[in-house]
């Protein structure tokens, strides 16, 4: 049995998922056959669900939930890490300077940011903020150089987000960001998670913190028609291609998602989508949607499991 605490917190969550999912009563109780679907196809997808952008949603957990854990980072992958985390009111923050940040350094609506980067928090922030100020294009970083640099030729690409190459596993990266940017000559600027050594790059702490937090520092009205952000395919067919998603598609998948899967089956007073553990990289659509932007519809908690996610042999570990 849940506490009166813990419950009223839980009807809370569900009124935020209700700004994001309408129900009818001609919906079905449970979806069993092509006649349930029918029937939730009768209700027009844009009264069904009404947001536009995963920004919308998060300003809409953040006002609900301002103290609530957004996120939880492990940095080295393992349940015997000391946490770090950002309240809903903070993430909210972060986006807005990173975008601000990517504004500033001159990104229009139709260039991108390509993202080098492991699972660390700054690309959460980073994917989100350079929606709101431009376009997002997150690279697998393991792909080959010239894989990387032609997807930041196709996607418009003018800033380039790494790690610095004095963090742990970061010299690899740095290298082929470099390599790349020589290929992809119009990238204009380099930003790098960690400090920054070279006069040439910036660094991401330093640069967000001079930003605001509590606005964007430009006006830009999202209607969810437009270009969001460039998930590139895995390659596995010849080259990498660039699938688009526009604002209003990223959110309405994942809308579509909770309305069908299941939700609240409850253990140890919390439910099945209130803390949803992130291993996949965030260059992958299954972490950036169905992970993140999930648990923002919920006001849930991401726990970031490390830089390297399952690629941790300690995190395998753990789950035994």
């Amino acid at each position: 049995m849940k506490d009166s605490k813990s419950q009223v917190k839980e009807n809370d969550r569900s009124s935020l998922r209700r700004k994001f999912i309408k129900h009818f009563e001609s919906d079905p109780e449970t979806i069993c056959n092509a006649e349930d679907i029918e029937k939730i196809e009768q209700i027009d997808p844009d009264e069904r669900f009404p947001c536009h952008s995963p920004n919308e949603a998060l300003v809409l957990a953040s006002k609900a939930f301002p103290k609530d854990t957004a996120i939880s980072y492990l940095p080295n992958g393992s349940v015997s890490d000391n946490p770090i985390s950002w309240t809903y009111k903070e993430y909210q923050e972060e986006v807005n300077r990173a975008a601000n940040m990517f504004h500033s350094m001159g990104l229009t609506v139709d260039q991108s940011v390509i993202f080098l980067l492991p699972n660390v928090p700054q690309f959460l922030f980073g994917l989100w903020g350079a929606q709101l100020a431009g376009i997002a294009a997150p690279i697998n970083p393991y792909l080959e150089v010239e894989h990387i640099a032609s997807i930041a030729q196709s996607a418009n690409a003018r800033i380039l987000v790494t790690l610095s190459p004095s963090e742990p596993g970061g010299e690899e990266l740095w290298n082929k960001a470099m390599k790349a940017k020589s290929i992809a000559s119009d990238i204009q600027h380099i930003i790098v998670v960690g400090d920054s050594h070279h006069d040439y790059c910036k660094s991401w702490d330093q640069t967000t913190r001079a930003q605001p937090s509590d606005k964007l520092i430009f006006d830009r009205s999202i209607s969810g028609t437009e270009i969001a952000s460039y998930f590139h395919t895995g390659g596995t067919t010849g080259a990498p291609k660039l699938a688009q998603h526009t604002h209003r598609k990223q959110v309405l998948n994942v809308c579509q998602m909770q309305l069908t899967g299941p939700r609240g089956t409850e253990k140890n007073n919390i439910t099945d989508c209130d803390i949803i553990l992130c291993t996949l990289p965030l260059f992958h659509v299954n972490a950036a949607f169905v992970t993140s932007l999930n648990a923002i519809l919920g006001a849930g908690q991401v726990v970031l499991a490390g830089p390297n996610g399952f690629r941790n042999p300690q995190l395998i570990n753990d789950f035994w």
